[in-house]
C-alpha cells in the first residue's frame, strides 16, 4: 500500500543512523542559515518594504542539539537494531523557517 506524498510512516532507526544525521546537518549547518537569511531578506524586500507593510521578519536554522533530540525522540529504538523496512534515514521536515509577523491584522492578507 502507498502512503501519500508527505506523509511520513513511523520507523524506528538505529542511534547510529540518528547521529549520523545530526553530524552530517552540524556540518551542513551553515548552509541552511545562510539559506534563511537570504530568505528572510528576500521577503523583507519583496514583502514588506514593496507593500509598505509594518511587520517583522526573523529567521532561524534548526540548532544542530535541538535537531538531535527531535530525532532521537521520533525514532529512537529500543535495542538500537529495530526499524521498519524503507526507512533508512531520519526525516527532517524543519531544518530552518522564516516567519513574518504583522503588526495591524489588514496587513496580513498582503503576506499570505
Amino acid at each position: 500500500m502507498h502512503q501519500p506524498i508527505g506523509v511520513t510512516r513511523k520507523c524506528r532507526l538505529p542511534m547510529r543512523t540518528i547521529n549520523q544525521a545530526v553530524q552530517r546537518y552540524r556540518r551542513e549547518y551553515d548552509c541552511y542559515d545562510k539559506l534563511c537569511k537570504f530568505v528572510a531578506a528576500k521577503c523583507e524586500r519583496e514583502i514588506i518594504r514593496a507593500n509598505t507593510l509594518h511587520a517583522a521578519v526573523t529567521a532561524r536554522a534548526k540548532a544542530p542539539r535541538k535537531l538531535g533530540e527531535k530525532l532521537h525522540k521520533k525514532y529512537k529504538t529500543r535495542n538500537g537494531a529495530e526499524y521498519g523496512r524503507g526507512c533508512t534515514r531520519p526525516a527532517v521536515t524543519d531544518p530552518g523557517g522564516v516567519r513574518i509577523s504583522t503588526y495591524l491584522e489588514v496587513d496580513r492578507d498582503k503576506v499570505v
